[in-house]
């Protein structure tokens, strides 16, 4: 072999040598640029896990965990918080015509859609707390009208609004999205779920409908649940489902509405137990008292 070809191949070494060199710089830049990008990430994590945190806390204390008595009707509610993403909320008020009461529950697709609506509904306080009974659809379509200038397109509220007229016992009521709203009528014992009136809150939501009405009639209930108690999974990863929810109501015909929530509850429990839950989960039960008694409408 000549020395001009073992030159060249000397020259060929040192090139590729030289290349292995700057690969392994590069190499080792990247990894550093990794290292950083990924200490940033665990940063950004944590300080998004505080502020959910923080949303958590707050959306607890906004919740009333005290609701005024209600003549002729008989409620029990309860709240769960969700461990990832939250979003319930639920109100039970008088109206200035004392024989008129509010409920409202909601469920958001997430914090900043919740936060949004606990917004809304604390500017509106002055008109839904000053009892003022203004129609259904009236409510839901000023929460509609704010909300949507600042919702995201993938942001939406789930909103049950109920006016109960005591003098009547008619309901009229707005049903927007998944909360699901049961009627366990005494006299038949048959249990039906109300129709959404229209799909939930959201930017491509344009005006809110009439509201529906419903006659009530002495021991009656309503059961209202927000849809993470029906997404609740077990470690199969199977959702609780609208069919258990409706077993669980109809095996429990006798009890009151304390027992009947917490029988509920303890089911959806059950199903799911050795599973974290993401979501919120909020029940309502409301009875209409035996001894009322209807009184006649004025003409």
């Amino acid at each position: 072999m000549s020395d001009e070809i073992i030159s060249k191949l000397r020259q060929q070494i040192e090139d590729l040598q030289a290349q292995l060199s700057e690969r392994d710089d590069d190499v080792n830049r990247y990894k550093q640029e990794l290292i950083a990008a990924n200490s940033q990430l665990e940063s950004l994590i944590m300080n998004l896990n505080h502020d959910i945190n923080v949303m958590h806390q707050i959306q607890k204390l906004l919740i009333p965990t005290e609701f005024p008595s209600i003549s002729g009707f008989e409620f029990s509610t309860k709240f769960i918080a969700g461990g990832q993403s939250g979003g319930d909320y639920l109100d039970i008020f008088s109206h200035m015509d004392k024989l008129r009461f509010g409920v409202l529950v909601s469920s958001s697709s997430g914090y900043g859609a919740s936060t949004l609506l606990l917004s809304i509904l604390l500017k509106l306080t002055g008109t839904m707390e000053a009892r003022t009974g203004a129609e259904p659809e009236k409510v839901v379509e000023m929460i509609r009208s704010e909300a949507v200038q600042s919702l995201k397109p993938e942001e939406f509220s789930d909103v049950f609004y109920a006016r109960v007229d005591r003098r009547s016992f008619e309901m009229d009521y707005c049903l927007l999205g998944d909360i699901s709203v049961l009627v366990q009528e005494y006299s038949s014992g048959e249990l039906r779920l109300l129709p959404a009136t229209q799909g939930p809150i959201s930017a491509q939501l344009k005006q809110v409908k009439a509201s529906q009405k419903l006659s009530l009639n002495p021991r009656d209930r309503i059961i209202i649940v927000s849809k993470g108690v029906l997404q609740a999974e077990n470690i199969e990863g199977e959702a609780y489902g609208l069919k258990r929810l409706m077993s669980s109501i109809a095996k429990a015909p006798s009890k009151g509405v304390h027992e009947l929530r917490n029988q509920l509850l303890f089911d959806v429990q059950n199903f799911a137990s050795g599973k974290n839950q993401k979501a919120d989960r909020t029940v309502v039960v409301a009875e209409v008292k035996d001894r009322v008694i209807k009184l006649a409408k004025k003409n």
